[in-house]
């Protein structure tokens, strides 16, 4: 008998940066499946940055746009960044959606420079309560 819940894996999106540059108003948009409405579901950004990247935080804007038409506007702060490791955030935890459809994420630099060098790479890792 299993007694607890678990988190289950459920799908990764990974957009690569051109050049490895995130120009500052080009907003990276990841359109999501979502196959099981009235579920609750948990949003994980990560990002991979090479030795060019010269900062230590990352400053983004995050749209998110459920199934169900409902628009959250959110700014993030990922601290910390290290070009050894995968930096990431938790975007959305236990996120209801009452519906199946589209799950849409468009994220925007926020940081003060019209061309960012040193990200190689931003995913999303979506995953769900299994039972």
């Amino acid at each position: 008998m299993n007694c607890g819940c678990h988190r289950e894996k459920l799908s990764e999106y990974y957009f690569q940066c051109k050049n490895q540059t995130w120009p500052r108003f080009n907003k990276i948009t990841f359109l999501i499946p979502i196959k099981k409405g009235k579920e609750q579901y948990n949003i994980y950004l990560f990002a991979n940055m090479t030795r060019d990247y010269s900062y230590k935080n990352l400053d983004f804007n995050l749209i998110l746009t459920t199934p169900s038409g409902e628009e959250r506007i959110m700014e993030y702060n990922i601290e910390d960044v290290s070009i050894n490791r995968e930096n990431g955030i938790e975007l959305k935890s236990d996120l209801y959606l009452s519906k199946a459809g589209i799950l849409s994420l468009e994220l925007e630099n926020l940081m003060p420079v019209i061309n960012l060098k040193g990200i190689s790479g931003i995913g999303i890792r979506l995953t769900g309560q299994g039972k």
